[in-house]
């Protein structure tokens, strides 16, 4: 077998900052030399870690890079042989897969995402990247009490009805009630969590070439969503206290259906919409006869005094939809999320729901619905607040400690999250990468499509132990600092 080729020998240059992903560029790249006979049929490639150190990218991209050569027959990967090149096209014509692979790739940014994937999945990384608390705070033990106690006789076993388990639904009701929303179970359309939910509201009162008022930044699952459905966005800025309202009312020309907006705890820049904006929100939503869809995943895990009411609390024209989940207070494998919308609309999109999936998960239905009648899920949140609170106090901590002049950044008033402005000359995708070299994950504003000219990069402090933290944040300012070190050398040049 001969050797592989030293990835040097490939000789290949990468756009950083350009529209085409790394990865189609690599495979571009590659396919030109195989097809010009450069690099003839049996050449070993790089193996994909080191190919992926010498050019600056994942393994993922590498790996993606490889996958769309073999789709179109001109390497063969095998385990223990590595990638060689191969003698030809795969015969037969097939479905062009390089072409429709690579369009959905583009579509969804999926190389990128992949990156940041493997960093959160990397168990060398000090994790503050991570959107979902960590195992040491799931209910793990309560929920084993609540079943080992448990009968499954009176369970419906059969597809559930359009809206979801009854008695889930008029538990939530009833929680609802307390925060000032007049909501019956007609009115709850259960959903595996809130990102479905998100799909639900798109596909049903939406239409591809409709216009969304979309917070900037914002939840990074909804933007890819609107893309893929053809939906266009019109971003409205957050400040220091949420989404800017003036902006808003500027923005709302003809066309502009609806307004996706994270009003308490932010994603992801952590600000919660105090309650007088949050009428004024809500009135002029009524006068413009606009929808809006307020995910509301953090109110349960607001650490400072009461929460807010909600958007829905103020609302009594029927503008707001209200989205909630359980996966951000209890553990992401609990899909258990809700709708609340008015009575008809809940209707239409219980029904629509059914076209998708013919229904939720009846069994994590029935031990959400066990759980809240029990007690027990207030009995965890008031424990889960506790560690919360100690986690976001030293991440509060060591950013002034670590980052202080370098950055700026504004507390939040719970959920998981700090967004942190960092004054260095560099990209935030280079903030991350340098971050993943000094033994860190965190989450680059260009994921939320968010560059201002300073980089921007979402803290976690959900996942990791204080102690862990402190020192992530310390081996950012290392990530910083060497940054800003090249880019002075850089400038004297």
């Amino acid at each position: 077998m001969p050797p592989a080729l030293a990835p040097d020998a490939l000789r290949l240059s990468l756009r950083r900052h350009g529209r085409v992903p790394l990865y189609h560029q690599i495979a571009t790249g590659l396919r030109e030399r195989i097809e010009s006979g450069d690099l003839p049929a049996g050449t070993r490639l790089p193996a994909e870690r080191e190919l992926a150190r010498a050019v600056g990218v994942n393994r993922s991209t590498v790996v993606a890079a490889y996958d769309e050569l073999e789709a179109e027959g001109l390497v063969d990967c095998r385990p223990g042989r590595g990638t060689v090149v191969s003698a030809g096209r795969a015969p037969g014509p097939g479905p062009d897969w390089a072409r429709r692979l690579g369009s959905a790739a583009d579509r969804w940014e999926l190389p990128l995402l992949a990156e940041i994937q493997d960093a959160l999945a990397a168990p060398h990384l000090i994790p503050l990247a991570h959107g979902e608390p960590g195992p040491d705070l799931w209910p793990r033990d309560a929920l084993d009490r609540l079943l080992r106690g448990a009968s499954l006789a009176r369970v419906p076993m059969g597809y559930p009805e359009p809206h979801g388990y009854p008695e889930l639904r008029e538990a939530l009701a009833r929680r609802l009630r307390g925060r000032g929303i007049t909501a019956g179970p007609e009115s709850i359309v259960l959903v595996n969590g809130s990102q479905q939910g998100f799909h639900l509201i798109t596909q049903t009162l939406l239409s591809p070439g409709d216009a969304v008022a979309v917070e900037r930044p914002s939840y990074l699952g909804t933007l890819r969503l609107f893309d893929g459905s053809g939906i266009r966005t019109v971003p409205v800025p957050v400040g220091p206290e949420g989404i800017d309202l003036d902006h808003l009312a500027a923005s709302l020309q003809p066309g502009v259906r609806a307004l996706f907006t994270i009003p308490t705890c932010h994603s992801p820049t952590g600000t919660t919409l105090p309650e007088p904006g949050r009428q004024r929100l809500v009135s002029l939503a009524a006068r413009r006869r606009l929808l809006v869809v307020e995910d509301d995943p953090f109110t349960d895990l607001v650490l400072d005094g009461p929460a807010p009411r909600s958007l829905k609390a103020f609302d009594t024209a029927g503008s707001v939809l209200t989205l909630g989940t359980l996966s951000k207070t209890a553990a992401p494998a609990l899909r258990v999320g809700w709708i609340v919308a008015p009575a008809p609309v809940a209707d239409v999109l219980a029904r629509t729901r059914l076209q998708f999936d013919l229904g939720g998960g009846i069994l994590s239905e029935w031990v959400a619905a066990r759980w809240l009648a029990s007690g027990g899920y207030d009995e965890h949140l008031a424990w889960l607040r506790q560690p919360l609170a100690r986690r976001r106090a030293a991440m509060l901590e060591a950013l002034g400690r670590w980052l202080g002049g370098m950055a700026t950044w504004v507390g939040p008033a719970g959920g998981y999250h700090v967004w942190c402005r960092l004054e260095v000359r560099a990209s935030s995708l280079a903030v991350f990468r340098a971050a993943v070299r000094q033994g860190v994950a965190v989450v680059p504003g260009a994921v939320y499509r968010f560059e201002p000219g300073a980089p921007h990069v979402r803290l976690s402090f959900c996942r990791a132990a204080p102690g862990e933290i402190a020192e992530g944040v310390r081996r950012l300012r290392r990530a910083v600092d060497r940054l800003a070190s090249r880019s002075a050398v850089a400038a004297r040049r």
